[in-house]
């Protein structure tokens, strides 16, 4: 079983991702989105600069069900 179970992204070009609640949810929830943002990125865009971005700006979100860990890209205000 992978320990991503869910990469999309929201009305507002933010990207999410449910991940398994592991000791490396935060680590696959970063590589998930740093994945998405770098298929969508200028060609030549460095995939480390993408990764410093996401690492720098991701959050949780307190609504995923029990054993899973709801990640944003950033935050929006209210959430």
């Amino acid at each position: 079983m992978t320990t991503t179970e869910k990469v999309y992204a929201d009305g507002y070009g933010r990207w999410h991702v449910i991940v398994k609640d592991s000791a490396y949810g935060l680590q696959h929830a970063i590589y998930a989105i740093a994945s998405e943002l770098q298929e969508r990125s200028a060609h030549g865009t460095d995939p480390v600069d993408v990764l410093h971005y996401v690492n720098d700006n991701i959050v949780s979100i307190p609504d995923a069900e029990p054993g899973y860990i709801h990640f944003a890209e950033y935050s929006i205000l209210g959430n």
